[in-house]
């Protein structure tokens, strides 16, 4: 796993509270029990920070999967 996939990944598991592996990367909103719309926004603020992200919100309603958190910020 590349570091930032590792960063990614680990701050998600945090903020929904689950122990996440590469197998899970295809698991989307609805599927994880505390991934809600809220955590998403909470997830998209935590990662921007840490990134210092300053890019377009406006395709963050694309995002649906673990790995479209690691595509975004790539």
């Amino acid at each position: 796993m590349k570091d930032k996939e590792k960063i990614i990944v680990n701050e998600i598991s945090k903020i929904l509270k689950v122990k996440l592996s590469k197998k899970d990367y295809n698991m989307k909103i609805g599927e994880i029990k505390n991934w809600d719309s809220f955590n998403h926004i909470k997830i998209y603020v935590v990662l921007s920070k840490k990134f210092k992200y300053k890019g377009d919100t406006k395709s963050l309603y694309k995002v649906r999967y673990i790995k479209d958190w690691i595509n975004y910020f790539k």
